[in-house]
């Protein structure tokens, strides 16, 4: 595994409708990828309400594979921990089964499997920050 740098808060508007909190993760000074908290849980039109989720991360494709999602995603609860969040969301979906291995790294446990609009399987993943 590479040496991780400092997961640095982007700075964003959380007054909004729905407040979120964006981070970026930077190894030796490059962006690798991005975790959003969700200060409540929220879902896309496609997606069934009871997938509403705290937390959405992404690492760069050329990036994938090096343990950076999982680093990622331990950042982004102790900084929802931090938000005063106590239980949270994750989904994914089935076609990505490596982000279901990272989600169960940092301790999600699957609290239901539900389809989307366009018949795709989503996991859903619960954490107790408490």
């Amino acid at each position: 595994m590479h040496y991780l740098g400092a997961m640095e808060l982007v700075h964003r508007n959380t007054s909004g409708r729905l407040p979120t909190s964006t981070f970026v993760l930077r190894d030796d000074g490059e962006d690798v990828g991005f975790v959003q908290i969700r200060h409540r849980p929220s879902h896309a039109d496609d997606i069934p309400p009871e997938c509403a989720s705290h937390i959405y991360y992404e690492v760069r494709e050329d990036r994938r594979q090096r343990g950076y999602g999982t680093t990622l995603l331990a950042l982004g609860l102790q900084e929802a921990r931090r938000l005063g969040l106590t239980e949270l969301i994750v989904c994914c979906f089935e076609s990505n089964p490596a982000s279901k291995r990272v989600i169960e790294k940092n301790g999600g446990h699957l609290a239901g499997i539900f389809t989307a609009s366009d018949q795709s399987r989503i996991y859903k993943h619960m954490f107790n920050l408490r």
